[in-house]
């Protein structure tokens, strides 16, 4: 039998996950009318997840400068901040 998790430590996914995880979760909370009290509040967490999503994208193939990854990995950094913060 399958059992529920509820994860509340998201640092252990690598970039790709976390992005798809950021990517999918603005899309499904963009027009959820089903949480109006989200914590994050969706317009701090909008602007971060998909801020990481777009400098991962551009790191992905493995050419990126190193301010480019100095970047992604603030942008990695703020958003898991932001998603601990508000988890506990």
């Amino acid at each position: 039998m399958r059992v529920s998790k509820l994860i509340t430590n998201y640092t252990y996914l690598s970039d790709t996950d976390l992005a798809s995880l950021a990517n999918r979760t603005t899309d499904a909370l963009r027009a959820n009318t089903n949480f109006p009290d989200l914590a994050p509040p969706f317009t701090v967490y909008e602007p971060l997840a998909l801020g990481f999503v777009a400098i991962q994208a551009i790191t992905a193939n493995g050419r990126a400068s190193g301010q480019q990854k100095e970047e992604k990995d603030e942008a990695r950094d703020a958003l898991l901040v932001v998603v601990l913060l508000y988890s506990g």
